[in-house]
């Protein structure tokens, strides 16, 4: 096993990725949180009016010509301990599996799960102020558990275990601790689910010869996540736009 562990190791650092984007979302996301508080939001316990206008997915802005917080409210928080606990997940999570995926594909996967994460939370609960990169780490989590799972990418065995019984864990503990009050678990599910779908969809073995020529891959799972946002989404923008 300590053989094998050895050996998957290689192998992925034969493929040279850094994780650049997993460094460039944490930084994006602590520089916009500083320019909240700069703008009077808080520090600790955050003016969620101030917010909505940065951009958090309020259901009534959103529904009415503020498609774009969909994607905006991915990275404002309510406060530090809010965003101090996602990224430390982020950081934890996204070196293996920007490693496993590539930072081009991890970029795409992290988006989709993120505006997944945001319409479910529209569906669930659409006048709750929701704002936060949960959706999109749970679907970090829900990418590498594709990952581990999918027979093509040829994990070893015992890495693929283990991994994959920590991603359960991960998100069973996470998603019943997501039931108290203040959490917003319909984001967690909706990024879940899409993280894993696209994971699926990206995912290839870990090995040189496999990632050469990455860009058609990336621009079909690409194309068909949108057309699925664009679907998912068009029940709620247009049920709004005949209610007016």
């Amino acid at each position: 096993m300590l053989a094998e562990h050895r050996t998957f190791q290689s192998t992925l650092a034969s493929l040279g990725t850094r994780p650049v984007m997993t460094n460039t979302l944490l930084i994006l996301n602590c520089v916009i949180f500083a320019c909240t508080v700069y703008a009077g939001a808080g520090l600790f316990n955050a003016d969620g009016q101030l917010l909505i206008n940065w951009g958090t997915n309020f259901g009534p802005r959103t529904l009415n010509g503020g498609w774009w917080r969909l994607f905006t409210a991915m990275f404002l928080h309510f406060g530090l301990i809010h965003l101090a606990l996602n990224m430390w997940v982020l950081w934890s999570l996204g070196q293996l599996t920007e490693k496993l995926f590539g930072s081009a594909y991890f970029l795409v996967l992290y988006v989709f799960a993120g505006l997944c994460g945001s319409l479910f939370s529209l569906y669930w609960h659409p006048y709750v102020n929701s704002a936060g990169a949960s959706g999109a780490i749970f679907g970090v989590m829900g990418g590498m558990f594709a990952f581990m799972v999918k027979p093509a990418t040829r994990i070893p065995a015992s890495i693929a275990a283990a991994q994959r019984n920590s991603a359960l864990i991960f998100i069973a503990y996470n998603l019943f601790n997501g039931l108290r009050a203040g959490i917003d678990n319909a984001a967690h599910i909706g990024g879940l689910l899409g993280g894993f779908a696209m994971g699926w969809a990206l995912a290839r073995p870990v090995d040189v010869e496999a990632r050469q020529d990455p860009l058609p891959r990336l621009a079909v799972a690409a194309a068909v996540g949108a057309t699925l946002l664009v679907a998912l989404a068009w029940p709620l923008f247009y049920s709004v736009s005949n209610n007016h």
